[in-house]
């Protein structure tokens, strides 16, 4: 691939340029007249904005947006660009609302040179009667604000892309190097095509600036002042003044709710010092919302290997002050980071002799974070538990009566090894509480969902041992540092020393108005019945008892007819199945995944299966992540026999204490091994399976001989024979 530097260029500042051609009444422009680009050089960035909560994650119909797009030949003819092209589309009727149908028409054909792509209104229009007087509007936002299609059976939006171009069609937001993401490309121009571009030009001969067609300006231009605070309207049109102000590094956005969005402080535009036709303006700064920056969807620059597939608060707050409805059920939809620190202090009688300078490996393999979810005077509280470093609940719903109430999250953790040799302490972190404000202005029913991580992890021992770790990204389960010994240390000597960690929690907590009757079958309350709706169940399947979310019958049991009822209700609302990649994010516990086979045998098991049990078979059968053991069995060790060290692989059907005790002939006790809770699943390979290494509790190799080894769980006893031949 040629070597260049991508701007979103390709944004059809044409878009204004048709404000030139035309008013209300003007013809619809069928073709593109006008296409920028830059060329550069190309970079793999790898950063990576998922999509935001409520889309992700619950998929709530937050936007009313009905958006109509008609493909081309070559979308028909290329079913991965269709389907990322539509992914694109459902990200953002998620944040936009409008009572009348957006149309799109969309093209995938060779285009000149490195464009990767465009979008542009097809019309704009002026005194419609609804907006600001004398200001052009872009079709989409004319049709909303009137309630009317200003220009009926036609597109209101022309996209456009290079089919010349290797672009990623995945869904995932897992772009590889050199290539780039369909999916970030077509919603940032789909953002261009809604409103989100000034009417700006500047002329390189004489200096001179504007952002008027026919001496008129577009709402977007209303909303851009200067470091000063100045309006940019406000100067003459055209000027060199405003061509210094678009070449002057200084241009801010002054909306209302894009301040809001932005903490209180103008968002930055994009105006560097030399003019680059199709994205001075008309985004915002690159510099200040870099690739991974929650905002940097409306910037310039697309990377190789980035992916952006949230178009952040800015931009959502931009957009209402052009004159869209942004998410208008959402009351609290905030995100937040905090720091976590913790620390805690162990000693021990050193078992063995221990050399200065000697490494000794510890596995923190317990990671605790209980997290309590109340609102202030009333009695709402919920609590759920980490998993694998994340923390996600709900969505939970409740009432509240006309009021001020401060939502309060609070989170109590503890990190312990299971390790025995050294007497690894238990590291309790310090609480943490976050409180968001939420005014409860119209009594009615309101859902609470949590997603909250633990990512960046650092840590360190010192005392008689030291060591340092640190974790990138979002704590797993489990993680391991190696300490050091700082003295020789002598047999049975007590030892002492303190660990401290300290780590980041991104928490993001959304409450939303609860809209519409409750549908049968609607377990996680968005409106729809679908495949997530049935694999909540299927979590919950063989649970006995009241106020199960799975019981859709009220019987107080979950069971095949439960399941049944969700899968008859497939598509009310005109819902029907969730997408696939929805599915493949979910995160089951081993409880869950447990409840879900058991659903899957007992339906296998029947003799005669209705058209609608085979439906939630052939479904349940397809979501199980893995096929999980069926019983709990101690395996040979290997080698066997063995000298000096050996391993003892074993199967979990669930998740458990785990020791290992070994005996000699004459059941004296040789050696204990603790492993500290382990998840059901097979430990087999060397890197998983219980490791010995021939030596006793005193240290010292073991003679020659036979001896037993006794594996432990909660539930269960298993004894094999081993022998040590030297």
């Amino acid at each position: 691939m040629k070597s260049f530097r991508n701007h979103f260029i390709l944004c059809f500042v044409c878009f204004f340029v048709f404000f030139a051609t035309f008013d209300v009444s003007s013809q619809k422009q069928r073709q593109l007249n006008v296409m920028h680009y830059r060329k550069g050089v190309s970079r793999n960035t790898g950063a990576r904005v998922p999509p935001p909560f409520y889309f992700g994650n619950r998929q709530l119909d937050l936007g009313n947006a009905k958006i109509i797009v008609t493909y081309d030949k070559g979308f028909d003819q290329n079913p991965r660009a269709k389907a990322a092209f539509q992914y694109a589309i459902d990200l953002l009727k998620q944040e936009i609302d409008s009572g009348v149908e957006i149309r799109i028409d969309a093209l995938l054909q060779p285009l000149e040179g490195d464009i990767l792509g465009g979008a542009g209104a097809m019309k704009a229009h002026k005194n419609f009667g609804h907006g600001k007087p004398g200001v052009w509007y872009s079709d989409a936002i004319a049709d909303k604000l009137s309630g009317i299609d200003q220009n009926p059976d036609q597109p209101d939006i022309l996209a456009e892309f290079n089919s010349n171009i290797d672009f990623y069609f995945g869904m995932d937001g897992k772009t590889p190097a050199s290539r780039f993401d369909f999916v970030t490309l077509v919603l940032h121009e789909l953002i261009h095509g809604i409103g989100f571009v000034g009417q700006d030009s500047y002329d390189v001969s004489t200096g001179e600036g504007s952002i008027r067609s026919e001496g008129v300006p577009s709402i977007y231009d209303l909303f851009v002042v200067n470091g000063s605070g100045r309006e940019i309207i406000s100067f003459n049109d055209p000027s060199v003044a405003l061509g210094r102000l678009m070449t002057g590094g200084e241009l801010f956005w002054n909306g209302v709710s894009g301040k809001v969005r932005n903490a209180g402080s103008l968002p930055k535009l994009y105006v560097p010092t030399q003019w680059e036709e199709g994205a001075s303006y008309s985004h915002l700064d690159e510099t200040t919302y870099p690739p991974g920056d929650i905002n940097t969807l409306m910037t310039p620059d697309q990377d190789m290997q980035e992916s952006t597939h949230d178009i952040g608060p800015i931009v959502r707050g931009m957009l209402e002050d052009i004159g869209w409805t942004v998410n208008s059920l959402v009351e609290v939809n905030e995100a937040t980071v905090q720091s976590i620190t913790g620390n805690g202090a162990g000693e021990f009688v050193a078992p063995i002799g221990i050399g200065a300078g000697i490494p000794i490996k510890i596995v923190f393999d317990t990671i605790d974070i209980t997290t309590v979810v109340s609102i202030d005077e009333s009695d709402v509280s919920e609590s759920f538990q980490s998993n694998n470093g994340k923390i996600q609940g709900g969505p939970f719903t409740f009432n509240l009566p006309m009021g001020e109430y401060v939502v309060k999250e609070t989170y109590i953790g503890k990190v312990k090894s299971s390790t025995q040799l050294i007497g690894a302490p238990t590291i309790l972190l310090d609480p943490i509480i976050i409180k968001r404000n939420l005014i409860v202005e119209t009594p009615t029913s309101y859902t609470l969902s949590v997603d909250s991580r633990v990512e960046n992890l650092e840590g360190k021992v010192v005392g008689d041992f030291a060591g340092k770790v640190r974790v990138q990204g979002v704590l797993g389960a489990r993680t391991s540092i190696t300490i050091i010994s700082t003295r020789a240390i002598r047999p049975r000597e007590i030892i002492r020393y303190r660990a401290e960690v300290s780590a980041l929690l991104s928490s993001e907590t959304m409450i939303s108005k609860w809209v519409g009757a409750i549908l049968v079958g609607d377990i996680d309350g968005n409106g729809k019945v679908d495949i997530l709706d049935l694999v909540k169940v299927a979590s919950q399947f063989g649970q006995v008892g009241e106020n199960l979310l799975g019981d859709v019958n009220n019987d107080n049991e979950v069971d095949i007819r439960d399941l049944v009822r969700v899968a008859s209700n497939f598509g009310k609302n005109n819902a029907g199945a969730a997408p696939e990649q929805l599915v493949s994010q979910m995160v089951f516990t081993n409880e869950q995944k447990h409840s879900i086979q058991s659903a899957i045998v007992e339906l296998e098991g029947m003799l005669f299966r209705s058209k609608i049990e085979e439906l939630v078979f052939d479904l349940l059968v397809s979501i199980l992540p893995e096929d999980l053991p069926a019983q709990t069995r101690l395996l040979p060790n290997y080698p066997n026999p063995f000298n000096p060290e050996t391993w003892v692989p074993f199967v979990l059907s669930y998740g458990s204490e785990v020791k290992l005790a070994i005996y000699n002939v004459e059941g004296n006790s040789v050696r204990n091994i603790s492993m500290g809770y382990v998840e059901a699943g097979s430990y087999v390979s060397q890197s998983e399976a219980i490791y010995w290494d021939g030596k006793a509790e005193t240290g010292e190799k073991v003679a020659s001989g036979t001896y037993f080894y006794t594996l432990k769980t909660d539930r269960s006893v298993f004894t094999k024979k081993m022998i040590v031949l030297k």
